[in-house]
């Protein structure tokens, strides 16, 4: 990437979180690399909000709950079920938040001709409680994927009037008698710099 220069800064005991900005097919467009975690990552954005941040794209990995449908699909959210904590401090009490911006997102990857299946996902806190009564009962009511951030984001930006776009890839499947894991760090460094292209070009188009 040229022309990349650091234009921020938010700060925590972890460590600090560089915003960065490039032009971008003539657009100016900050990018970070998102905590993980709801809380974490919705401080973190909340300050970069107050930054001055009015359209939000993230992407990350998740674990699938049924691969015959997300193989070699990138995952668009459409719901959020809401097992954390921080959406009910932005929103009413809910199974689901809704993703407000599928329609916008998908046009987008219809025109780069890029793969993707939408649906209902699980966020949670509890990595350690993914358990399989868990994944059934979600996987019961319609979700194919289970991530740590997307409700949380999704009911801070609807709260904060922001723009809220997010796409998702698999990192491991725990739709299988074992778990079969995917770490991000299997990942060559051409896989992630396609993932960070598309968000580029998603962020050109909105």
């Amino acid at each position: 990437l040229e022309d990349v220069v650091q234009v921020g800064v938010t700060r925590s005991v972890n460590g600090d979180i560089i915003i960065y900005k490039m032009n971008y097919k003539g657009k100016d467009i900050g990018f970070y690399m998102t905590p993980v975690g709801g809380s974490f990552a919705t401080g973190t954005l909340e300050e970069i909000i107050a930054m001055g941040a009015e359209k939000v794209i993230v992407y990350g990995s998740c674990g699938s709950l049924d691969k015959n449908i997300t193989a070699g699909h990138l995952i668009v959210p459409t719901d959020a079920y809401r097992d954390e904590g921080v959406s009910y401090h932005y929103m009413k009490p809910s199974d689901y938040v809704t993703i407000e911006k599928v329609d916008k997102l998908t046009s987008i990857l219809d025109d780069l001709k890029i793969p993707y299946v939408k649906g209902k996902i699980w966020t949670t806190d509890a990595i350690y409680r993914e358990t399989i009564g868990n994944m059934q009962k979600r996987k019961a009511e319609g979700c194919i994927a289970v991530d740590m951030e997307c409700a949380s984001l999704a009911a801070m930006c609807k709260f904060r009037g922001v723009e809220f776009f997010q796409f998702l890839y698999s990192a491991d499947n725990l739709d299988s008698e074992k778990w079969e894991k995917r770490i991000l760090g299997n990942l060559d460094l051409s896989e992630r710099e396609r993932y960070m292209m598309i968000a580029f070009e998603i962020a050109s188009n909105i």
